[in-house]
This record gives structure tokens, C-alpha cells and sequence, in this order.
């Protein structure tokens, strides 16, 4: 299967602002960086006499934020270009910024954040990926199936329907949110890049710290020594960190009496660490589990209200329509995903599911090359309808389709016809 490889990184900046000045040294336009990494370098510091402190510059992924850089390195340059007292006293910032799974063409916006909180855009960093060989080929492996969702879309009956195939194996815990291949992607993702200034700075004192283990910061972005840790660490590194999730879903598979093809975990909304397996394997497969969006934003607040708390993110929502706007946001993001995958990536609905489950259900083992006989299909549907009642806001898995029909979520579900108009005609709902 072929790799996402970084062709080049475009910088558009943005224009020159009244409080402030900048610069970005790198990237260059065109450059071509490390695999999915590149380096961050430049400064910043209010125009002589601007009455404005910098705190911070951010990278920005739409509205994640995926580096937070403290504006603290000496430029000697600078100072003697602008001469001292005319520009702060260390404006520089620099770091990696890690782009491994943003898509094909993907947009980074870098800002400064003032001490008063207010944000000035610097530039834009487009970032290009293509199709290319892989040079590592996992051979003999368990493959990573990844099912992708939102909460409240169903995701409790897909994993136990997809766990009920005898080359399936998962961690069939309710509710199915063990996820050691994570955990070991995000080991390689973060243990298999070089070292960010922060870190390289660290040096002398890392060793120091026994509840972290981070980048090598004797692995740098420049350095001379680079091709060991390229063609070296790295290969041993993922190695390991194949082998150790390979172990436990061999021993959870050894418990279940199963000879798996397949290990299957369930992410939902996780925006940025979705990325992180892109970078460990090569042989990823994905189930995308929608549902209406407008059903999924009431079922949530049922589900909270329910249980007498405020989850997934309402709490920190100023009210319920604040709540539906950013709900949106991450509905949209999946959908967006969805599509960057391509050929990878199965799509499986909700309602599709609970209407007419052999036919979904062989439609997704067809996508993954496996036995789809009707003894197997039985068994999947009966897993699916063992749905756990204290996680169900409706009587009946028929009758949580169109949950949107509550009146009292009227004002509501109306935020998300407008918002997502254009994504639900994209996934078949009206």
C-alpha cells in the first residue's frame, strides 16, 4: 500500500499588521521536509512604540491548535537590524510541526497571540502529500482497523457486531475504549521525529524527568548525524512498537479462541491523535459509523441528561445552542476525514445498519476481504442487537432513528440543518 509523502510546504504571508512585525525563516516556499515534519522558525515583536505585549505564537489546524511556541529566543539579527530598544528583546520561535495524517492538502495558520489574548495572523503554511511506495511493508501482521465515529452514532452495536467475526479480534470491555494501538502509535509518533527546540534545549537535563519520556533531543532537524536516526532508529523503533500492540491483541485473541486478520478499535472524536496510527502502519483499514446529525446532537444531550452530567464537550459549551454550533464543527471534521481516505475507508449509516444490518454488514466485510457467509452475518447482527440499556436513550435500536422528531430539541436540530446542510446531502440525509 503507498505512503503519504510530503512533496513541499508553500508559505503565504499574511499582511504586514499596525502592532507588529515578523518574519518566518523556515520554512522556505517549496521546501521539502522530513516525511511528515518541517521546521518552524522565525520571530516576532511589536513595532517600535506599539503599545502590545507577545505572548505566544500558535499553529493553528482550522480550529486546532496543534503547537503552542513561547516567543523567547535571542535574534541577534533582528537587533541589529532594528536596533536594540526597537524590537523585543528575544522574538524568536521555532519548532517542529508535526503534519503526519492532515490529508493530501492541508492549510496551517500561524498567529501571534497577544498578552491581552488578541490573535494576529502571520501566515499560512500549504502543505502537499502524495502517493508514494512505502518502504517499510508489514508482512505477517495483524491489521489495524480503525473505526471511526462520533459519539451517539452506534458505535457500541458496530463494535460488537465487528467483534462477533471470527477474524476480528478487539477488547470487548463496554465500552470498547481500550485502545493500546493508539497508545503505541502515539509512542512512534512523538519518539520517531527529531526534537524540537524546546526539547534540544533540554539536553542536559531530560534524564531528570521520571514520569516523561519525549523526543531524543540529540535527534535534530539539520544535524549531521541524522542519517543513523533516519534509516536506523526509526525502523527498530516502529518495530517495537509493532510487536508490542501485535502482543496483546495475539493474547486477547488466544483468550477468545479466535485466529484474527484483523484488530479493530473505535476513535471517536479524536480530531488530531486519529493521525497518529497513519504514521506506525502502512496497512491501515477504516470503518466511518454516521448518523443523522441532527438525531446525534439530541441523543447527546439526552444521554447527559440522563446520567446527571454534561459530556461530550457540553460542558464546556456557554449553553445548548453554543454546544450544537461546535458539535457541527467536529461532524464536519469527521465527514472531511471520511473523505481524505479514499479507498481506505468503508462508510457505514447508522440508520443503513439498523434497517437492513446483513446487507451492511457484508457490504463492510466485502470492503475488508472476508468470509461474509450467512452463518457469520447471523452472528454479527444478534452482536449488534445486544445493545448494553443503560447506554440506550430510546426503547429500541429502531426507535432511536429520527430522535431529531423531540420537539423539545426543535431550535436545536435546526443549527445543525443549517450548519451541516451541505454535509448531510453529501451522507444521503435530507
Amino acid at each position: 500500500m503507498a505512503a503519504r509523502q510530503m512533496i513541499g510546504v508553500d508559505v503565504e504571508m499574511a499582511a504586514p499588521g499596525s502592532a507588529l512585525i515578523w518574519n518566518i525563516d523556515t520554512p522556505r516556499p517549496g521546501a521539502v521536509p522530513h516525511v511528515g515534519q518541517f521546521e518552524l522558525q522565525g520571530w516576532v515583536s511589536p513595532r517600535p512604540g506599539a503599545d502590545v505585549e507577545v505572548g505566544s505564537v500558535q499553529v493553528c489546524y482550522g480550529a486546532i491548535v496543534l503547537c503552542n511556541l513561547t516567543v523567547a529566543i535571542p535574534r541577534l539579527d533582528v537587533t541589529a537590524h532594528f536596533g536594540a530598544g526597537n524590537v523585543a528583546r528575544n522574538p524568536g520561535f521555532r519548532t517542529i510541526v508535526d503534519a503526519a495524517g492532515l490529508g493530501p492538502h492541508y492549510d496551517l495558520d500561524v498567529f501571534a497571540v497577544t498578552r491581552s489574548g488578541d490573535r494576529v495572523h502571520l501566515c499560512t503554511l500549504r502543505g502537499r502529500t502524495v502517493d508514494a511506495p512505502s518502504a517499510f511493508v508489514e508482512t505477517g501482521r495483524l491489521r489495524p482497523l480503525l473505526l471511526r465515529t462520533t459519539g451517539r452514532a452506534g458505535s457500541t452495536m458496530m463494535m460488537n457486531a465487528l467483534m462477533a467475526h471470527p477474524a476480528i479480534v478487539g477488547n470487548d470491555q463496554h465500552p470498547h475504549e481500550v485502545r493500546p494501538g493508539l497508545y503505541w502509535a502515539h509512542m512512534f509518533h512523538v519518539l520517531g521525529r527529531p526534537a524540537a527546540y524546546e526539547e534540544i534545549q533540554d539536553a542536559a537535563g531530560f534524564h531528570s524527568r521520571m514520569n516523561l519520556v519525549a523526543r531524543n533531543p540529540f535527534w535534530q532537524v539539520g544535524a549531521q548525524h541524522n542519517r543513523w536516526f533516519e534509516q536506523h532508529y526509526e525502523a527498530r523503533l516502529r518495530d517495537f512498537c509493532l510487536g508490542a500492540g501485535e502482543a496483546y491483541y495475539r493474547w486477547i485473541a488466544s483468550q477468545q479462541g479466535k485466529h484474527p486478520t484483523f484488530y479493530v478499535e473505535k476513535y471517536s472524536d479524536f480530531p488530531v491523535d486519529s493521525a497518529y496510527p497513519d504514521s506506525l502502519h502502512d496497512n491501515l483499514a477504516y470503518v466511518f459509523l454516521v448518523r443523522d446529525p441532527r438525531d446525534v446532537l439530541v441523543s447527546m444531550i439526552r444521554f447527559s441528561d440522563k446520567r446527571g452530567d454534561r459530556e461530550f464537550g457540553r460542558h464546556a459549551a456557554a449553553d445548548d445552542a453554543d454546544f450544537a454550533r461546535s458539535f457541527c464543527v467536529s461532524f464536519r471534521r469527521l465527514h472531511d476525514e471520511w473523505r481524505q481516505r479514499g479507498q481506505r475507508a468503508a462508510l457505514v449509516r447508522y440508520e443503513d445498519a439498523v434497517g437492513n444490518p446483513a446487507s451492511e454488514f457484508f457490504r463492510v466485510l466485502e470492503f475488508l476481504g472476508l468470509d461474509r457467509s450467512s452463518p457469520v452475518l447471523d452472528a454479527m447482527a444478534a452482536a449488534a442487537r445486544s445493545e448494553n440499556k443503560a447506554h440506550m436513550t430510546s426503547a429500541s435500536i429502531e426507535q432511536s432513528v429520527r430522535a431529531r422528531d423531540d420537539g423539545r430539541f426543535a431550535a436545536l436540530v435546526e443549527i445543525v440543518s443549517e450548519r451541516l446542510a451541505d454535509v448531510m446531502a453529501a451522507l444521503g440525509y435530507a
